[in-house]
C-alpha cells in the first residue's frame, strides 16, 4: 500500500487557439490580455486578467519527467528495431530484416530532429540513448552479415 503525498497546486494557463468556433466561423484574434482561468477540482473560476509577453507564449511547457506517453512512442519504435535486427533475447533469435529495422531507427531520428527544443531533460537523454545505442547495433548486425557473406563460398 503506497500513500500519495499532496503536491502543491501550480498555475496553468489555457488557451484556446483554434482557428475556428465551433460552429465553423472564423475566431476573431485573440487579444493581448485576456482573463486568466483556475481549474481546481473540475470548477472553473474567473480571476483577474494576465498580461503575457509574447516570448512567454512561445516557451514550450516543459515537466521535470518524462511524459508516459512519449516514452511508451520511444520504446515501441525501439522495440520494433531490435526485433528486427533478431537481437530480442525474450523473442528469441529471429530472422533479421535490416531495412525495416533501419525504417524504425530512422523514424526515431527524425522524431529526435522534429522534437529537437521541446522535449524535457529526461525525454530527450532517452531518445538520444536510444537512437544510439539502436545505430551501434544496427552497425554491428551489418557488420556481422557481411562477415557471414564473405565466408560463403
Amino acid at each position: 500500500m503506497s500513500c500519495m503525498s499532496k503536491t502543491p497546486e501550480t498555475e496553468v494557463t489555457v488557451r484556446d487557439r483554434r482557428m475556428f468556433n465551433p460552429d465553423g466561423s472564423l475566431r476573431q484574434p485573440l487579444p493581448e490580455t485576456e482573463p486568466v482561468q483556475e481549474i481546481t477540482n473540475n470548477e472553473t473560476i474567473e480571476t483577474e486578467s494576465k498580461t503575457t509577453s509574447p516570448v512567454e507564449e512561445s516557451k514550450p511547457l516543459r515537466t521535470a519527467t518524462p511524459s508516459p506517453e512519449f516514452s511508451n512512442l520511444v520504446e515501441m519504435l525501439a522495440t520494433n528495431a531490435i526485433m528486427h535486427l533478431g537481437s530480442a533475447p525474450q523473442l528469441g533469435r529471429g530472422g533479421v530484416d535490416i531495412e525495416t529495422a533501419r525504417h524504425f531507427i530512422d523514424m526515431l531520428s527524425a522524431l529526435k530532429e522534429k522534437t529537437e527544443g521541446n522535449l524535457t531533460e529526461d525525454e530527450e537523454k532517452i531518445l538520444n540513448d536510444m537512437v544510439s545505442r539502436l545505430r551501434m547495433e544496427y552497425v554491428g548486425v551489418v557488420n556481422q552479415m557481411s562477415k557471414s557473406a564473405k565466408k560463403q563460398p
